[in-house]
């Protein structure tokens, strides 16, 4: 399997778990890559980044990575058992959205109104192909395409899966070094924080260099990935703010 294109969220919101968009707004909100032995035993369902954003032409385009750290040339990581879905909430409104510590809670429902469900197949030739259905402002109810195909829904819409250099950066080796010097901290003097674009600020004397690029533990690692674009009008359905509520979510289908 070859590298592909980098994945590239320009003037996006980046997510996972849950975010608003109110069109004309940009923010960055989490991200997660296999942190818990649960989730690195079932990499494929494990989703990476959730990534969105909303483009002049007047479509939503939406990334779900997942079953990332693969080393180039590794084996396709796909599964027929696992659903992958992109919720979409558009019955929310920005009064009812709460900001800073309160966050997480506001007085929408909160409830998703359109699923956009992603599968993958192998045909008899041992050939990856991927369905989306749902895809807001498509011509068809279902669209399906060989994986590493982009899928034309019509009017501009499209759907695309496949292999790509992972866009996220991250200084793993420095996070996993600050929480083991957390734990370990047994004076108010030590210095905890081992990020390595912090090195130059926290090496003896020499603080005048200014910050180093952080070592990225991803440089160089695959990520699988969807990216579907869709109409906003449609996702919208006339939500007066403007505003949508969008997260991701993978299960897997067990007997």
């Amino acid at each position: 399997m070859k590298r592909l294109s980098t994945l590239a969220a320009v003037g996006g919101i980046a997510l996972l778990a849950a975010a608003s968009m109110t069109l004309g707004s940009q923010e960055v909100v989490a991200a997660d890559h296999a942190e818990a032995p649960g989730t690195q035993a079932d990499g494929v369902s494990d989703i990476a980044d959730f990534y969105a954003w909303h483009t002049a032409e007047g479509k939503v385009v939406a990334i779900i990575t997942f079953a990332g750290l693969q080393a180039p040339g590794a084996e396709a990581a796909y599964d027929r058992d696992v659903l992958y879905t992109i919720h979409v909430d558009n019955t929310a409104a920005a009064g009812g959205l709460t900001t800073g510590a309160d966050r997480a809670t506001n007085d929408n429902d909160n409830e998703s109104d359109i699923d956009i469900n992603i599968r993958f197949g192998m045909n008899e030739l041992g050939d990856w192909g991927v369905q989306v259905e749902n895809l807001p402002g498509s011509a068809e109810a279902l669209i399906q395409g060989a994986v590493g195909d982009t899928i034309d829904a019509g009017d501009g819409n499209m759907a695309l899966a496949g292999t790509f250099d992972d866009p996220f950066s991250f200084d793993l080796d420095g996070f996993n070094a600050t929480i083991e010097n957390a734990m370990a901290s047994d004076g108010a003097d030590d210095i905890d924080l081992a990020f390595g674009s912090l090195a130059n600020f926290l090496d003896g004397d020499d603080k005048t260099t200014g910050p180093i690029a952080a070592p990225d533990r991803l440089l160089g690692t695959n990520v699988h990935a969807i990216v579907v674009e869709f109409d906003t009008a449609a996702a919208l359905n006339k939500n007066p703010d403007g505003l949508l509520q969008m997260w991701a979510t993978s299960s897997r289908i067990s007997e």
